[in-house]
């Protein structure tokens, strides 16, 4: 089934219903986030660096065409895509999408391409709507934007995006194994041709929802933070780790006795016994959610960044660890994880710290806002953190 039949069959909504808040004129130019466009697309920084005016005229002129997304806020090409009562209504006026978003679709629980939801984010922080009450575009620009992403404040963000994406990569796929199948007339026997229906490999692009992942955490690795990534060569080593960056295997370690600092095994389980003790003052199931925040200082050109939920909690587990003076450093690469590492998942909305790491490369995790609470010993199997994984600040 096509993409546009599969979303057909979910929606049955009017293009004008439901409440509109008071919106002022709007335009796509209100939601650009040109850090964001060049970030994502790598030709893009190439070709323009940060020179926000060509970035905009790219994404008007070629971006739109293309279907790239510009925001962390609202992928306005998707967003069109997926309601066709919209396209219908507004055709090529793409900042009507924006305006219609902002007055009625955040209210609808419209979600598809929706990365952030200005009315969940207010309803959930009330320092931001005492602050901005429902001005939407204040609630974006001036607090989420400039302040939210980094302090990794999850509330209003949505899978509507990551969604759509599943469908068109099966669509894609599809598509694709379509086209390479032959013709039956040039494959006079059966046994030499592939079966047409068994192309198209669905279970190859799971839903989100299968993750083992925290309800609180509804939302997309949509909002990146980019600006909250400290320069490596500003992260001094822990002053509590001697152990050399440069010898991070264990196995190449000879066994020292268990008292040795520059034995891998004795730093992890240090750091193990420093975190776990802190399950005397928050065990299991005591209640922490976004109303629960931790000044974390740690990152690299930051004086402090504010933890709110899950990542309030990680960040004092980290500390529990590896005391308030090491620095922490920015990894991608899921691989590199250890003991005491603090994990961004599920596209950027939930935060868990390592208890340990399996030689199968399972981990064990401590959490905060997991059902409101805090969760002691979840297993997060490799295949599901290779798959949900954003990034990781470590302090090693």
């Amino acid at each position: 089934m096509k993409l546009k039949k599969v979303i057909a069959l979910g929606m049955a909504v009017t293009a004008l219903a439901g409440a509109a808040l008071k919106v002022s004129a709007v335009s796509m130019k209100d939601i650009f986030d040109a850090k964001y466009y060049a970030s994502k697309y790598s030709d893009l920084k190439e070709a323009f660096g940060d020179d926000e005016e060509k970035l905009y005229q790219h994404f008007i002129t070629y971006g739109l065409k293309e279907g790239r997304n510009m925001s962390p806020i609202l992928d306005v090409v998707a967003y069109r895509e997926a309601y066709g009562d919209l396209d219908e209504a507004f055709g090529d006026d793409w900042d009507k999408y924006v305006e219609h978003f902002l007055a009625y679709g955040a209210n609808e629980d419209r979600d598809q391409g929706v990365m952030f939801n200005p009315v969940q984010y207010a309803d959930a922080y009330s320092d931001v709507k005492e602050a901005y009450g429902d001005d939407l575009v204040a609630i974006m620009r001036q607090h989420y934007i400039t302040c939210g992403i980094n302090e990794m404040r999850d509330e209003g963000t949505s899978k509507g995006y990551e969604s759509l994406d599943a469908l068109k990569e099966a669509e894609a796929r599809q598509e694709d194994d379509e086209a390479d199948a032959p013709e039956p007339t040039r494959a006079p026997e059966t046994t030499e041709t592939p079966n047409p229906a068994e192309s198209p490999v669905p279970t190859e692009s799971p839903a989100p929802t299968e993750s083992p992942v925290p309800t609180e955490s509804p939302a997309p690795t949509e909002s990146p933070a980019p600006t909250v990534s400290p320069a490596p060569e500003e992260s001094p080593a822990p002053v509590e780790s001697p152990t050399p960056t440069e010898n991070p295997v264990p196995t190449e370690v000879p066994d020292p006795v268990p008292t040795d600092p520059s034995d891998e095994d004795s730093r992890t389980e240090e750091l193990y016994n420093a975190m776990i003790a802190m399950k005397e003052t928050y065990p299991e199931g005591t209640p922490w959610t976004n109303d629960n925040m931790y000044e974390w200082h740690a990152l690299s050109g930051y004086a402090s960044v504010k933890g709110y939920g899950c990542a309030g909690f990680a960040f004092m587990l980290s500390d529990a660890a590896f005391g308030t003076e090491a620095l922490a450093t920015e990894i991608t690469d899921v691989s590199q994880v250890r003991v005491g590492d603090v994990v961004r998942l599920n596209n950027n909305t939930h935060s868990v710290i390592i208890l340990a790491v399996a030689d199968n490369g399972d981990v064990t995790v401590a959490e905060g806002n997991y059902n409101d609470s805090v969760h002691w010993g979840r297993v997060i199997k490799k295949a599901d953190l290779e798959k949900t994984f954003d990034y990781l600040y470590t302090r090693y």
